[in-house]
């Protein structure tokens, strides 16, 4: 049996190409799992590989630039939905802030909901492999912009990479699949 560690630049391998492929087509949104694109169209405040790569970065980047009260009252009302979340629902950022995304920009924040599924839980699990593909050593095995691009197709990433016609998917072979 190989083992995690053996299967895991096989599946880097396999998810840059399945990425390559979805990045490259039209966006396909889905009911609630994808923002407006007009209220929401995504922010970054870096393209640089270097940045984002660094261990930390994201939780770094998250406490320096927090989303003040007046963004998240514009965000809701915005989205239509009470400023709380709740575990439903939770703001959240449509370019990940580990790919660049900027945390309190407004046009990067909307409501994700966890259902239906794939939902809030489904798009980190996609962040997480995007991230492995950008910060891959020695080589990345995706830009930093690709990504960003990628990740407005993440529901297509998502069944491609976590789903299969059982409905199992293989979630479990991935490294960075389940917390």
């Amino acid at each position: 049996m190989v083992s995690r560690i053996r299967r895991a630049p096989l599946l880097l391998l396999l998810a840059a190409l399945a990425v390559s492929l979805i990045a490259a087509g039209p966006d396909t949104p889905t009911r609630r799992t994808d923002p407006d694109r007009k209220l929401t169209p995504g922010a970054v405040v870096t393209t640089d590989r270097r940045v984002v790569c660094r261990p930390g970065y994201a939780a770094e980047t998250r406490a320096r630039r927090r989303v003040t009260q007046k963004v998240l009252e514009e965000v809701a009302r915005d989205y239509g939905v009470p400023v709380k979340a709740d575990a439903d629902r939770q703001l959240d950022h449509f370019k990940p802030i580990a790919l660049g995304g900027c945390p309190d920009c407004k046009e990067n924040l909307w409501y994700q909901y966890a259902e239906p599924r794939p939902g809030y839980a489904e798009k980190d699990w996609v962040e997480n492999v995007l991230h492995a593909l950008v910060c891959a050593r020695p080589v990345p095995l995706m830009t930093l912009d690709a990504a960003q691009d990628a990740v407005s197709n993440w529901v297509a990433i998502y069944l491609i990479l976590f789903r299969s016609d059982s409905g199992e998917g293989g979630a479990a072979a991935h490294p960075w699949a389940r917390p």
